[in-house]
């Protein structure tokens, strides 16, 4: 998150730039690996007023997945000044270039 967040902001409307950077913080004080039932119970047990503050609240959670969905509208809307048709020629290039093929049997 320490990474993606200076990398992000500037590129996002100044609308969501506040709540994506409190998010990313919250995002940041927590453990990896959360996706674990024993290493929740850990941590409700050892930090129980920051879980409940974050991913124990359903006012939070709510909250974070609108910031998402709106960042990743803005996102999408962004992507579509930039998309295009393409010609086939084009399409015909790009399919017969040589590419790395990490896992072709060779």
């Amino acid at each position: 998150m320490d990474k993606l967040k200076p990398a992000a902001l500037p590129h996002l409307s100044e609308e969501i730039v506040e709540s994506v950077s409190l998010v990313c913080d919250q995002l940041q004080s927590l453990p990896v690996g959360l996706r674990y039932r024993l290493d929740v119970m850990d941590f409700i047990s050892n930090r129980e007023d920051e879980y409940y503050r974050t991913i124990g609240s359903d006012a939070w959670m709510s909250s974070t997945a609108g910031i998402v969905w709106a960042v990743s509208k803005y996102i999408g809307e962004e992507l579509n000044k930039e998309s295009r048709i393409i010609g086939v020629d084009e399409l015909m290039e790009e399919f017969f270039q040589t590419r790395y093929e990490k896992y072709a049997i060779k």
